[in-house]
């Protein structure tokens, strides 16, 4: 959602004074991911604003692939090789500057961003249910991924996410994005936004996600965000 603190609009429609700040939070869609997007916004002058930018979302490999083991009926779905759950919190300052400014209620604002910043990567062992060896009654325990003797006859299936907390590693990095911004509806109540653009996150370290698969320490990928504005 995003709420937007702005002039009000005269009695032809159009904005009686600009903008000042803008404040947004809305869901990210990038990479077969879901996170989200939050913005702070201060406008300048008539074209630029300046911007602080909190994103968090998780990053996958490519590679990634959910599996289910048809020997345990009871199992749950997971990515057979993959080490640790990769999240990264990113924080940036950037610059917002409008390239059609809307003059009615029913005109497309379209503006540019720029952004760039730290990374805070978060890295978690991924936890399975294992069979035990030598168990005939087949009891499992949950274990973080070992592929030194995790295979695919003693993996029952994923153990949920919320094992290994207490596990989290740092991985510090940087950050750039850009992209689009694209606003309409009615600016006197409420209006929604929509944002394409990229972003490239580099960590200091190779990011080890995957067993069996190359880890780097690069990820791009392009992204889309959506908001419901509210002007107060």
């Amino acid at each position: 959602m995003l709420f937007h603190a702005a002039g009000s609009i005269n009695l032809y429609g159009q904005l009686a004074e600009p903008e000042t700040r803008t404040l947004n939070f809305g869901a990210m869609v990038q990479s077969k991911t879901i996170g989200i997007d939050f913005k702070l916004a201060t406008q300048k002058n008539e074209k630029y604003s300046t911007l602080i930018d909190l994103d968090f979302i998780s990053i996958k490999h490519p590679k990634e692939q959910r599996v289910t083991n048809n020997r345990y009926s009871n199992g749950g779905p997971f990515v057979f090789g993959k080490l640790n759950h990769f999240h990264t919190l990113r924080i940036g300052y950037g610059i917002k500057k409008t390239l059609g400014k809307r003059v009615s209620r029913n005109t497309v604002n379209v503006s540019a961003i720029g952004v760039i910043g730290l990374d805070v990567g978060l890295l978690k062992p991924v936890f399975l249910e294992i069979i035990q060896p030598d168990s005939f009654q087949e009891l499992s325990n949950v274990e973080p991924f070992d592929p030194s003797i995790h295979n695919a006859g003693n993996i029952v299936g994923g153990a949920g996410y919320f094992y290994g907390f207490d596990r989290f590693q740092v991985k510090p990095g940087a950050y750039g994005k850009v992209g689009l911004e694209f606003g309409w509806g009615n600016y006197r109540t409420s209006y929604v936004v929509v944002e394409v653009g990229a972003t490239l996150d580099v960590f200091f370290s190779n990011i080890p996600i995957m067993h069996i698969a190359e880890n780097k320490s690069t990820f791009s990928g392009f992204y889309i965000s959506f908001a419901l504005a509210k002007i107060y």
